[in-house]
């Protein structure tokens, strides 16, 4: 799915997850009267499904705690109870349509002063699948580096981390936004800097970078290659040993060739003369030694 995934520009994803993931899964104190307000909404919206109680309450002490956030910052607290209330919806069984309507059903549920608080109102879309399933994923991608944080031995976790942000790099090469780009930039380097001191693990990937060139690519520059390599090889050829150039300055190099060749030759030839006359002067030294040796044996 993730080659066709389509970048929705007006969704913005800085810092729903560096700010807000950790927040939201802060264990929650039990609290009776938030317990009934939550078994209120299970029986009222989820057919009785217990696995919803732990999620509201966690809605409850999540949203009272964005109220006393900066405006600046409620929007990325919102969206991320935006998504995870999305993913609920995947799960279980919701009569209503989309988050938003979901949203406004469960804090009309009131129970002894208790209700979750509708401090997101304005901040709660129905997600279309393809913001979903980025953030699913980017969720999923910061699970993964908390895992390996807590656990530095856990080698699995880094090669799920490089895969995961692989996949979403790739999404936003191809993409526009430039806030998802930004978010998965924050995340290399969170864990460009945590591996940079890790002692496990040396068989995987301690470097996340911001490009990685696909094999089409490489296979494509290949080709370009072989092809300019062939074109400059029809313009360039040999004739009876020498080499033609089909040039303006055609004639300009070959009078520099037969001026080289001219010096070369010439060098050459006294090179030889040079290694003549040696040959004769050894001879001769050799000559007068051996008459030296031969005379000397001759009056011994």
């Amino acid at each position: 799915m993730g080659n066709s995934i389509v970048l929705d520009k007006n969704f913005n994803f800085k810092d729903i997850f560096t700010k807000c993931k950790d927040e939201f899964n802060n264990p929650t104190p039990p609290d009776r009267e938030v317990t009934t307000l939550c078994n209120l909404i299970r029986s009222r919206f989820f057919d009785s499904n217990d696995s919803i109680i732990a999620y509201c309450q966690k809605f409850y002490k999540y949203l009272d705690l964005i109220k006393l956030k900066n405006n600046s910052d409620q929007y990325s607290y919102c969206k991320y109870f935006n998504f995870i209330l999305k993913d609920i919806l995947t799960k279980f069984k919701f009569p209503c349509n989309g988050e938003k309507q979901c949203y406004q059903n469960i804090i009309r549920i009131e129970h002894k002063g208790k209700k979750i608080s509708n401090t997101c109102q304005d901040y709660v879309d129905d997600l279309d699948n393809d913001t979903f399933y980025i953030l699913k994923n980017l969720d999923q991608l910061y699970s993964d580096f908390k895992a390996l944080e807590e656990d530095p031995t856990n080698c699995s976790s880094s090669s799920k981390c490089y895969n995961k942000y692989r996949d979403l790099l790739s999404i936003c090469q191809k993409g526009k936004s430039r806030n998802f780009c930004e978010e998965l930039r924050e995340f290399r380097q969170k864990y460009n800097d945590h591996m940079k001191t890790a002692l496990y693990c040396p068989c995987f990937p301690k470097i996340l970078y911001d490009y990685y060139v696909n094999m089409t690519t490489v296979i494509l520059s290949t080709l370009i290659i072989t092809f300019v390599i062939s074109f400059i090889m029809l313009i360039l050829y040999r004739v009876n040993g020498k080499l033609i150039f089909y040039t303006q300055y055609g004639s300009c190099f070959h009078q520099r060739m037969r001026n080289i060749k001219r010096l070369w030759n010439k060098k050459s030839n006294m090179n030889l003369n040079l290694m003549h006359l040696c040959e004769i002067s050894c001879k001769q030294l050799m000559d007068k030694s051996y008459k030296i040796s031969y005379d000397s044996l001759d009056h011994s």
